[in-house]
């Protein structure tokens, strides 16, 4: 019999730290979000909070690792979503609401992000909709700087 639940003694990847897009290495994306996206994640055993920063502009997402439902609403947005671990991997299945003018518009999503082996590359692959929008953003972990 399988167990939803991971075992407490496996460890999973921490995504904590300040990340910026590596344009190049990334595909299909917006020209905004190529020019400069960051972000920002802190994580506990509990959850991931998402800081994005595309063009000056900041909304934060929170997924949660209970396997409930997150809310994250960001002025007229709002993000819902479920995760899993499979592995060294979280993935995120959910929806995005949002308006177009006065046009309430929402989109389903998956999303899944891992780390490279040393722990310096994040790639995040996104599929919207029902498939037709399938999007890779990868991303380096930015170093601290000397003082």
């Amino acid at each position: 019999m399988l167990s939803a639940a991971a075992p407490a003694a496996q460890s999973r990847p921490d995504f904590s730290g300040t990340w910026d897009i590596n344009a190049p290495q990334s595909q299909n994306l917006r020209d905004d979000e190529l020019e400069g996206t960051t972000l920002v994640i802190r994580q506990t055993d509990r959850e991931m909070v998402i800081e994005r920063t595309v063009a000056g502009k900041t909304r934060v997402i929170r997924y949660t690792f209970d396997g409930q439902e997150s809310l994250s609403k960001n002025g007229s947005m709002e993000i819902r979503a479920t995760t899993q671990w499979d592995g060294d991997r979280l993935g995120a299945r959910g929806s995005q609401k949002t308006m177009l003018g006065f046009i309430p518009i929402t989109v389903s999503f998956t999303e899944t992000r891992w780390l490279s082996a040393d722990g310096d590359t994040m790639t995040v692959e996104s599929t919207f909709r029902s498939g037709d929008a399938k999007r890779k953003a990868v991303f380096n972990r930015r170093k601290p700087t000397k003082q």
